[in-house]
């Protein structure tokens, strides 16, 4: 087993803390334990006042013809370790860690960028995960995961596939269910099973190649033992990825003590969604006289990338690039500025791979987003 720093995100009124290599941070809805190699792990009461481990790991899975199958156990190197993002732009805490295939350099040559939003008061958590062809050649990629579940804390239960609204349901003893559902693509594969001794290791290619390609959605596994527990591998259609293409996968993990309450809570993730995480990005160019900031592209980048931003009137402008401690980089802009729309090339040759916030700022208006740095 690889060993791991981890974070532990939740959703609770925060007190300020450091950023440390380990942090727990609980209430008594749900939490994400966020170790490096990209494994996740949700976290959430019984009772409550009760934490509680839900689900045992959720991990990465992207698969190729031939077949070629990134995966946490064979491939999974560190790229940033796991840590707490000082300024969240969109939620009120959020996580981010980058995984690569540097661990085996086998094929598929990727890497991904994971971040977790969470929100006070509320029953879910949203995951992005952005994955990058990072090599020569085009591939043709399914997005996977792959998840043992731990329900209150035991293997045994019951996951059951919802088709009205796509959720996976992990459940135990009819009580703490805990769902998961893609958000940006459609789950169109779901493979359900129940686990046996040596499944990581046995896991090769070929078998987490065809549990990726499933004919057909599994609609129920059920574990009665204990010291098993079942695993669900959901997947997507497969995705043309050129040469240092990238694309974001966002799914959502949602608790209830019942299953209506859990899925209200994958709506609201849903909603929640829908509100911040998929604004069009060429919605600037559209409207050249508001103030906006377009998304940076390519992203992830090396060592170069686009930053383009509109302003609704002519006044002094700055567009500045911090690292994720609120650190100031460098200045990209800086001085006046006519209305209208602008685009500046971002050269980062002499900064080190990692995530970056980049803010524009102007007429007293300030927006601030993210970019990977990837060399």
């Amino acid at each position: 087993m690889k060993l791991a720093s981890a974070i532990r995100l939740s959703l609770m009124v925060l007190m300020p803390i450091m950023v440390f290599s380990n942090a727990w941070v609980s209430n008594d809805s749900i939490g994400v334990y966020m170790k490096n190699y990209g494994e996740l792990e949700i976290w959430g009461p019984v009772i409550p006042g009760d934490t509680t481990k839900q689900i045992d790991r959720i991990t990465l899975l992207v698969g190729t013809d031939g077949p070629a199958v990134f995966d946490y156990y064979e491939d999974a190197d560190v790229d940033v370790a796991s840590m707490l993002v000082a300024d969240p732009e969109f939620s009120d805490m959020e996580g981010f860690t980058s995984i690569n295939n540097f661990y085996s350099f086998l094929p598929p040559d990727v890497h991904a960028a994971i971040s977790i939003y969470t929100w006070n008061n509320t029953g879910y958590a949203i995951v992005s995960v952005v994955v990058t062809n990072i090599g020569d050649d085009p591939i043709n990629a399914r997005l996977g995961l792959d998840i043992i579940s731990q329900i209150a804390g035991d293997y045994d239960g019951v996951h059951t596939w919802l088709p009205e609204s796509n959720i996976v349901d992990m459940s135990r003893e009819g009580e703490n269910h805990i769902g998961l559902k893609f958000l940006s693509h459609e789950m169109t594969s779901l493979s359900q099973f129940i686990w046996f001794s040596g499944y990581s290791s046995a896991g090769t290619d070929a078998d987490l190649w065809s549990w990726m390609n499933a004919e057909e959605i599994d609609t129920v596994a059920i574990c009665t033992n204990p010291d098993d527990g079942v695993v669900s591998i959901p997947a997507t259609d497969p995705i043309e990825l050129a040469a240092n293409e990238s694309v974001e996968l966002f799914y959502c993990v949602a608790r209830g003590q019942s299953q209506a309450d859990m899925v209200a809570n994958v709506e609201a993730a849903e909603t929640q969604y829908h509100s911040i995480f998929t604004v069009d990005v060429d919605e600037p160019a559209q409207t050249p006289f508001s103030f906006a900031l377009a998304q940076n592209y390519p992203n992830p980048f090396n060592p170069s990338t686009q930053l383009s931003f509109s302003l609704p009137q002519a006044g002094h402008t700055t567009l500045n690039v911090f690292n994720l401690k609120g650190e100031f980089m460098l200045s990209l802009v800086e001085g006046q500025m006519a209305a209208g729309s602008h685009s500046v090339e971002f050269d980062a040759s002499q900064l080190t791979s990692g995530l970056y916030i980049y803010t524009l700022s102007a007429g007293g208006e300030q927006i601030s987003k993210k970019m990977t740095l990837l060399k």
